[in-house]
C-alpha cells in the first residue's frame, strides 16, 4: 500500500510497497517491491485540479448560453 517514509535529510518520499510470497520458491521466500510514487501522486493532483477548472468553465459557459450578455436576462435558450 501507499506509505510515506522519511529520508535521512527528513524529506518525505511517497512509496508503494508490495510484498508477495514467491510461488514455487523456498519456504519463507518473499518478494518486496518498493516504488516511488511521488510523481504519480503529483500528476493525479494536477489532473484533479484540471477537472475542477474544467467543471467551473463548463458552469460559466452554461450560464452564458442561457443569459443575454448585454442585459443579463435569461434568453430564449433558457426557456427551451
Amino acid at each position: 500500500g501507499n506509505r510515506k517514509y522519511f529520508r535521512k535529510d527528513r524529506s518525505v518520499v511517497d512509496v508503494d510497497v508490495q510484498v508477495a510470497r514467491v510461488p514455487g520458491g523456498a519456504v519463507g521466500l518473499t518478494s518486496v517491491i518498493v516504488r516511488d510514487v511521488g510523481e504519480q501522486l503529483a500528476y493525479e493532483e494536477r489532473l484533479f485540479q484540471y477537472q475542477v477548472e474544467l467543471e467551473d468553465a463548463n458552469a460559466r459557459l452554461k450560464a452564458l448560453a442561457v443569459t443575454d450578455g448585454l442585459t443579463g436576462v435569461r434568453n430564449r435558450a433558457a426557456l427551451n
